[in-house]
């Protein structure tokens, strides 16, 4: 049964980008009514100079996010309720046939939109192996600030049988009061220590951290020399990105600023040096397209002038 969908408007921009194997991404946003829930979703395309890197569908998994992050876009949402697979799957195939996704090499699409995969693991995971089935060029990426063993286990498991491009954990501080006051929704406390254990167990070849730079958070030489402490002992099965924190409605009136591009670039000097794959991701252009942000918020502030 097809789900009550509308486009209510496309956004589009092209920008540049400080990251690993690319440098520029043209953005299509779009903003979509599904079943009344006003929802966002993106495809992008990756270029490095002017040679295409790869196609990229990002999809929302909820209406809202439970975790309320401080510095996110999605935290003003609400009431929160989840997309079932069925309104998911709606979503993707919308853009995955206007673009005709069909003719790339492959697709990456990345479960991270609005939504957290702590809660909604389970409609994550049968829309993925159900798209899997019926696609034959997807792979596929997850984050979540909440990666408890249940979690982990349960990627581990979609890993037999799909290609992942990454499984994305968010770093915020080794600090359990610094991630409490950040994510007062947090169900739960999983410590760096934690984290890392579950990763030098695991089966799945390399997890991405994604180290969230925050100004007066986790910016500081001890901030990283004891990100280095616990990590360390999977440095080989791990790639840390460094990001920028974009700004919202919401970092600015909880007043949560990113930490600075130099020192991300520092902290990636210090992470080579004790032996971590590391890189810097940041958005050379506030367009409200970037990770965190929502394209509405634009569209408001514009019709607010």
């Amino acid at each position: 049964m097809r789900q009550k969908m509308k486009i209510l408007n496309e956004f589009h921009n092209t920008k540049q980008y400080l990251s690993k194997y690319w440098n520029n991404q043209k953005t299509t946003k779009y903003l979509i009514d599904i079943n009344d829930k006003i929802i966002e979703a993106g495809y992008f395309i990756h270029y490095l100079g002017d040679e295409v890197v790869r196609h990229i569908v990002e999809l929302s998994t909820s209406y809202g996010c439970s975790m309320k992050c401080k510095f996110c876009a999605s935290s003003a949402i609400t009431p929160v309720n989840k997309l079932s697979v069925a309104e998911i799957r709606e979503v993707f195939d919308y853009i995955y046939l206007k673009n005709d996704l069909s003719t790339c090499n492959y697709v990456l699409v990345t479960m991270t939109g609005i939504g957290e995969l702590y809660y909604t693991n389970k409609n994550v995971k049968e829309f993925i192996l159900t798209i899997n089935e019926n696609y034959n060029n997807l792979r596929f990426a997850t984050s979540s600030c909440c990666m408890d063993s249940m979690l982990f286990s349960m990627l581990e498991e979609i890993d037999k049988q799909v290609v992942f491009d990454n499984i994305q954990i968010t770093h915020l501080s080794t600090d359990t009061d610094k991630v409490k006051f950040l994510v007062p929704g947090i169900p739960k406390i999983v410590t760096a220590s934690d984290i890392s254990k579950l990763i030098y167990a695991s089966e799945v070849s390399v997890t991405r951290i994604n180290y969230l730079l925050i100004k007066d958070i986790n910016d500081s030489i001890d901030d990283i020399d004891d990100f280095i402490k616990y990590y360390l002992p999977v440095k080989d099965k791990i790639v840390i990105k460094i990001s920028t924190l974009n700004a919202t409605n919401a970092s600015r009136s909880n007043q949560v600023e990113s930490g600075s591009l130099d020192k991300a670039k520092d902290f990636c000097v210090h992470l080579e040096k004790a032996g971590f794959t590391s890189y810097v991701f940041h958005a050379f252009l506030d367009d409200k397209m970037n990770c965190g942000q929502l394209v509405s918020e634009q569209r408001v502030a514009a019709s607010t002038c």
